[in-house]
């Protein structure tokens, strides 16, 4: 029996779930949110999710990532309805999307040092023809990009006043056993153990059991962004103690987020292509000039 199964379920089918876009509209936690908060910088978090300050770059590598996610959705969503797909009409529709994101509207897009729209549609196309060689034929397409809403209970069995959303890129079928899928790409090969302790893992498990698939496997599918390519799968396995864990983890976060205990995290590799650097560079002195403010509102 799932955990917490009285809670009931949400969004339990395809066809009547709403819309990622949608879901994002409410209040609401999500893999990105959480893992944001706890393992980079929490003043950077608080640009993008409370004080929503407009970046002032996009980073290449989410936009890259995206074009890269689309282009397999689209295979498997051909698949999916028996339709005939090649390797050269995924690599097209990378190429098409990397481009146009590229030249879109918004944040202009910051590429990195000897990189341009050329090499990095390159680059994609030799992940794409790298991941889809090696797909198991015997692999069966259940859905392509589902969204989920899901709630989220902390370790006295309350319940959490914002659901916890997101998507899975895949879910598979071999031998009768249901397998979620999550693509990614990486600079270089995961170490012995990351999936183990990665936090998407727990959440998109944990949505997985929420919605009655009590047996459900997860992997993450990795494909390298090195000079020759390599798909790596990693299957991460969880059990109701990582998700009681979850549960609690998310309530401190709030708790966080309520205190605005956000703090400026100097020196990370992340600060060299942090869109917020000029924010945090004057992050003390706003914060400041708000307390003084408080000060004399109080003392009026």
């Amino acid at each position: 029996m799932p955990l917490f199964a009285n809670l009931g379920t949400v969004d339990e089918t395809v066809s009547n779930s709403p819309s990622l876009a949608s879901l994002r509209r409410q209040p609401h936690w999500s893999f990105s949110r959480i893992n944001g908060l706890v393992n980079y910088c929490s003043l950077a978090w608080a640009f993008r999710y409370v004080h929503r300050l407009k970046p002032r770059f996009t980073p290449v590598s989410l936009v890259f990532g995206s074009a890269f996610h689309s282009a397999l959705a689209f295979q498997a969503s051909r698949r999916l309805h028996g339709q005939e797909v090649t390797v050269g009409d995924c690599q097209e529709v990378f190429a098409d999307l990397l481009t146009e994101n590229c030249q879109r509207d918004g944040p202009p897009v910051r590429f990195n040092d000897s990189e341009t729209s050329d090499t990095l549609v390159a680059q994609g196309q030799r992940m794409l023809a790298t991941y889809l060689a090696s797909l198991d034929p015997e692999e069966e397409i259940e859905v392509v990009s589902m969204p989920f809403s899901v709630p989220l209970i902390d370790a006295s069995g309350r319940l959490l006043d914002k659901p916890l959303i997101g998507e899975f890129d895949l879910v598979v079928r071999k031998g009768g056993i249901r397998t979620v899928v999550d693509w990614k790409t990486s600079a270089r090969r995961w170490p012995k153990g990351k999936a183990e302790t990665d936090l998407q893992a727990t959440c998109y498990l944990w949505a997985e059991q929420q919605s009655r698939h009590t047996g459900s496997q997860f992997r993450f599918d990795v494909v390298t962004k090195t000079k020759v390519p390599v798909c790596e799968r990693h299957p991460a396995a969880r059990d109701d103690e990582d998700f009681v864990r979850l549960g609690q983890l998310v309530r401190v976060l709030e708790r966080i987020v309520a205190n605005e205990c956000f703090l400026p995290r100097r020196g990370g590799w992340e600060c060299a292509n942090c869109p917020y650097a000029s924010a945090c560079k004057g992050w003390h002195r706003e914060r400041a000039r708000s307390h003084v403010e408080i000060g004399r509102r109080a003392a009026a």
